[in-house]
């Protein structure tokens, strides 16, 4: 197996078609397969990533305490809220490693989509369980009308072919 490093991937390769990965992340199947090189992030406190944040732009502002964004952060996780919505608060051309935010972003308005997003989906879900069971009970009534109450056992019922 050969291996070729290009910016943040390692890409393996195996003329044979059958070149394997012992550790890492399996990304496709054929002669190539490929991998993100991941940093070694080290492990931050929550006042660690309140300053990372102040030192990226972000304002934490003078009606919320910093022991309140700890409580958010150690409720709701640091990653899904400031990674998850970050984008739309980021200067453009902003290189990944020197990441900046928009003048005047605050931690507020940050909290404030991934709350408003995470109340959507609640909204989303409960329509789509019942959508679910709607489908459900349509296909058991119709399956228990064509072959019987207790059929759906037999596993001859589900072949198509």
């Amino acid at each position: 197996m050969n291996v070729l490093t290009f910016e943040n991937y390692m890409i393996y390769y195996d003329c044979s078609g059958f070149a394997s990965l012992s550790s890492g992340v399996l990304r496709a199947r054929g002669l190539f397969y490929w991998e993100k090189i991941m940093k070694n992030k080290e492990f931050k406190t929550y006042h660690q990533l309140i300053d990372i944040l102040s030192e990226r732009g972000i304002q934490i502002e003078d009606g919320i305490h910093e022991n309140s964004v700890i409580r958010i952060l150690e409720k709701e996780n640091y990653y899904n809220i400031i990674n998850g919505y970050k984008d739309l608060f980021l200067i453009d051309n902003c290189p990944s490693e020197d990441e900046k935010y928009k003048q005047g972003t605050s931690f507020n308005e940050v909290y404030a989509l991934y709350i408003f997003d995470r109340e959507i989906r609640h909204i989303y879900l409960k329509y789509l369980l019942m959508v679910e069971n709607s489908f459900k009970t349509v296909l058991s009534h119709e399956f228990s009308r064509l072959y019987g109450h207790d059929n759906y056992l037999t596993i001859a019922n589900f072949n198509t072919t």
